[in-house]
């Protein structure tokens, strides 16, 4: 396992440099268009073998926090790849077993980051807090997912906010991620605003731009 280990991150590694690249240019590409689909792909698999490595070197080296960092940020990004194959829940559409998957295996990953928050904020250490507000996240999320499927959305374009919000949220991961992994870098930003930052600001720039489709989509709303 010893001599495993070195090449597992090293993937982890590429996988994770991929994702941001390719993150990036699926963002800042035409949505719907060649480039977007090509890289959206090639970021949903990237963070995919993210996830998957993750939980090998967390186990390895007995870090549980990030083995749900990693459950929250795939879960995003799940999310958003499954709902373009869901257009038409609000025309009767009915989950298939990967989305009832999904959301039993992301609950009792949300559950269990909120206990371990709270045991780790009595405790007073620092990761309490990160745990409480990813946790937080989380279980907003799935519980979305949730009503996803017992109140289906009236918007006609429902699956692209739901895409753009959900794959906004693991990129936001993506970058939390690069950022925690190289604190080296920022020795002036303390660790938890490091954690956190990315997250308020990527929830604004998440709503502005949701807004602003929304705004081209129903322009009398």
């Amino acid at each position: 396992m010893d001599s495993l280990f070195p090449i597992i991150r090293l993937i982890h590694i590429l996988a994770g440099a991929t994702a941001l690249v390719t993150g990036l240019l699926a963002m800042l590409t035409l949505k719907g268009g060649k480039a977007h689909r090509i890289n959206g792909k090639l970021y949903f698999w990237s963070m995919g073998i993210i996830f998957v490595s993750s939980i090998y070197m967390a186990i390895y080296r007995e870090m549980i926090f990030f083995v749900l960092i990693a459950f929250f940020s795939f879960q995003a990004a799940f999310n958003g790849y499954r709902i373009l194959y869901l257009k038409k829940i609000n025309q009767g559409q009915k989950a298939g077993m990967l989305d009832y998957i999904g959301i039993v295996v992301g609950g009792l990953a949300a559950i269990f980051m909120l206990y371990l928050g709270i045991i780790n904020t009595i405790k007073g250490n620092q990761s309490g807090i990160i745990l409480l507000v990813f946790g937080s996240f989380y279980t907003l999320g799935v519980w979305q997912e949730i009503r996803k499927f017992q109140k289906p959305p009236t918007e006609k374009m429902f699956w692209m906010y739901k895409h753009i919000g959900q794959m906004g949220g693991a990129y936001i991961a993506t970058i939390t991620a690069f950022l925690v992994n190289n604190y080296a870098l920022f020795p002036f930003i303390p660790g938890v605003v490091l954690w956190l930052l990315p997250t308020a600001v990527g929830v604004v720039l998440i709503t502005l731009v949701i807004k602003k489709y929304k705004k081209k989509y129903t322009p009398n709303a």
